[in-house]
């Protein structure tokens, strides 16, 4: 997605954002140490309970009485099934970004991509974490396909922006992703608690 492409969907969203609710599982008397979106065409909440159960246990540093790991369902829908469904969930993933409620992305492919404006939208994997530590990931890392002005593909692709974990059982398992990707939001607030849940769930084995 281009970012005048994105820009007009966040305007857009402007009164949808009222209609639309993000599901999440934080404290509602706190505030959120790490904002985690889990997107894909459905996502079930069992899923995001499982998934914020993992992070809650595994970086208990995070998720305290005052400050929350939140983890939010991004049922983006199926263009081919229900056009109008995808609209509303591109237009609610647009408010979500707009206002920081996603910092790391968990995702498939080709929403990794139409989120990711040709990889502009993520923290390049270099940026967050030293060789070392990209190699002892149980993952791959993956660029984003670069797009132009029209959306065409250009052949190029970009940095490694984030980890391709499709290969990893365990994450596949936990999130319900057939092909799940994991990207920083460059936008993130909480970068820290952004790595430490990246680091924790790319390290499952």
């Amino acid at each position: 997605m281009t970012k005048t492409k994105r820009t007009g969907a966040i305007l857009l969203a402007g009164t949808a954002a009222l209609l639309i609710g993000c599901s999440a599982r934080q404290d509602a008397s706190g505030t959120a140490s790490l904002n985690v979106g889990l997107g894909a065409a459905f996502v079930s909440e069992q899923r995001v309970a499982a998934l914020a159960a993992a992070l809650e246990a595994g970086l208990p540093e995070y998720h305290t009485d005052a400050s929350a790991i939140r983890v939010s369902s991004v049922s983006i829908g199926d263009p081919s099934a229900d056009p109008m469904a995808f609209m509303a969930g591109q237009t609610r993933v647009a408010v979500m970004l707009a206002s920081g409620e996603v910092e790391l992305w968990i995702t498939d492919p080709e929403n990794a991509r139409r989120f990711g404006d040709n990889g502009e939208a993520y923290v390049p994997l270099a940026t967050l974490f030293s060789d070392e530590e990209i190699a002892a990931f149980n993952g791959t890392p993956v660029g984003i396909a670069v797009t132009d002005e029209a959306g065409n593909a250009t052949g190029e692709t970009s940095e490694p922006a984030g980890i391709d974990l499709s290969q990893n059982s365990a994450i596949q398992e936990l999130t319900g992703l057939n092909e799940p990707q994991m990207f920083v939001f460059a936008n993130s607030t909480n970068m820290d608690a952004a790595k430490a849940a990246f680091r924790f769930l790319a390290m499952k084995q």
